[in-house]
């Protein structure tokens, strides 16, 4: 028997929630819940921390912006929060990934695929569509992309979830200056400017 999935939907447009909650209960091991400003969504995840995933609309009243992930975050640390909207520009993108948000689900994808990125996140990763930031993260045919070592391959993966420079020479057992010079490497191997975009680009390209 598949383990129950708890998710709550925020958004405030009332069909594309209906919508959602007819998906994934019809998928038969979701429990869904749901709201239509921030402020509710708060006041139901904080009532119940058992939620797998949240998802989360950027434009919904209460939001004010990026401020909105930054408290949802706060009230629900132990939950996935996942940027869930339609159209996002990369520059919101890169930022909501610095706030520790989960990943981005966009209300365009095919049923499928929605309900497959949701259990995706459930069980502990990072989504975020391939094919909108291919564009962004494309490498030149002479990318030394496949040249990173086993130590940058260790740092990129813990630089896509989201992982402090801190946290990484704990996880990884090397100082902390070490792995100041992997991010740097691989940011250039990468050919991107900063960590974010290292992320990003590992996603796209498959490289975790």
């Amino acid at each position: 028997m598949k383990k129950e999935l708890k998710v709550l939907v925020a958004d405030d447009h009332r069909l594309i929630v209906d919508m959602m909650e007819v998906f994934l209960t019809t998928e038969g091991d979701f429990k869904v819940q749901t709201a239509n400003t921030l402020a509710r969504a708060i006041d139901i995840a904080t009532a119940d921390p058992d939620f797998d995933v949240i998802l989360l609309d950027l434009d919904m009243p209460g939001m004010n912006g990026l401020t909105g992930f930054e408290r949802m975050i706060a009230a629900a640390p132990d939950t996935a929060v996942v940027l869930f909207s339609g159209n996002v520009r990369l520059e919101a993108l890169e930022k909501v990934m610095r706030l520790g948000v989960r990943g981005y689900i966009p209300k365009t994808l095919a049923t499928k695929s929605l309900i497959s990125a949701i259990r995706f996140v459930a069980a502990g990763e990072t989504y975020y569509p391939a094919d909108m930031l291919r564009t962004m993260v494309a490498p030149r045919q002479d990318s030394p992309a496949s040249k990173l070592s086993g130590r940058e391959c260790d740092v990129l993966r813990e630089l896509v979830s989201g992982s402090t420079n801190k946290e990484i020479s704990s996880r990884i057992g090397v100082p902390e200056t070490t792995v100041k010079m992997c991010v740097r490497s691989v940011c250039q191997k990468l050919e991107v400017s900063n960590r974010t975009q290292a992320a990003m680009a590992a996603v796209a390209r498959g490289l975790v």
